[in-house]
């Protein structure tokens, strides 16, 4: 009887160090002499893999762009009948991402692998996972707040402060389109350089604070002028 388990990846934004990071452990946890090990790379849904890979160092070697959507570490035992024994699967693209993990007789090994790789792949999770998951809620109680907001505004006469209201739901609609684009908070972030190198803007820290701000200045603008 087979055992198998899945690890589900968050929205993480991983590093070189961190790819490498895993890829040792997933080698360390398979702990075979012999292992089969596979690497594909995707950018735009075009495979990057045009010869086999069979450790990360090769892709880095290989030129290509400083970020991929999609990567999978395949690590496998396999007997001299050509028969799966362990497996760790590791897959992470635009939209989701988990480590498969397989034993063909063995659910001690199979448990142990998971509670490791599931406690790695936390410490790795974007600090704005949490935020992601939430802004569809987010934008659904804007909404609703908007609606109390121009209520107080509407017995004033002074509809220019449904200006308001009105921020609060395009702001909290615009994050969320562009969340769901994965142009903002994506699900993964794989890249191919060090941490140390990246110098992009944190878009997301400053997307959140913008947010911030708006709510304040609605709540605010509303019960000010009325």
């Amino acid at each position: 009887m087979s055992y198998e388990k899945y690890v589900v990846i968050y929205p993480s934004v991983l590093y070189k160090e961190d790819l490498l990071e895993l890829e040792k452990q997933l080698k360390e946890l398979v702990n075979c002499k012999q292992c089969d090990i596979n690497i594909t790379a995707t950018v735009d849904e075009h495979d990057l893999s045009a010869k086999p890979f069979h450790c990360l160092e090769d892709i880095f070697k290989e030129g290509f762009p400083s970020q991929i959507d999609q990567i999978t570490l395949d690590v496998r035992e396999i007997d001299q009948e050509d028969r799966l024994i362990k497996n760790i699967r590791l897959n992470i693209n635009k939209s989701s991402g988990d480590i498969r993990i397989f034993h063909a007789d063995d659910n001690a090994w199979v448990n142990s692998v998971y509670a490791q790789l599931n406690g790695l792949i936390t410490k790795k999770r974007a600090w704005y996972s949490s935020i992601k998951r939430a802004l569809p809620p987010i934008f659904n109680v804007s909404m609703i707040g908007s609606f109390f907001l121009a209520f107080p505004v509407t017995k004033t006469g002074n509809h220019f402060m449904l200006i308001f209201p009105a921020l609060l739901i395009v702001s909290a609609g615009i994050l969320l389109a562009l969340s769901i684009k994965q142009a903002l908070f994506p699900y993964s972030r794989i890249n191919l350089f060090n941490r140390s190198e990246d110098k992009r803007p944190n878009y997301e820290a400053r997307a959140t604070l913008a947010e911030l701000i708006v709510i304040a200045l609605s709540v605010t603008g509303v019960v000010v002028l009325t």
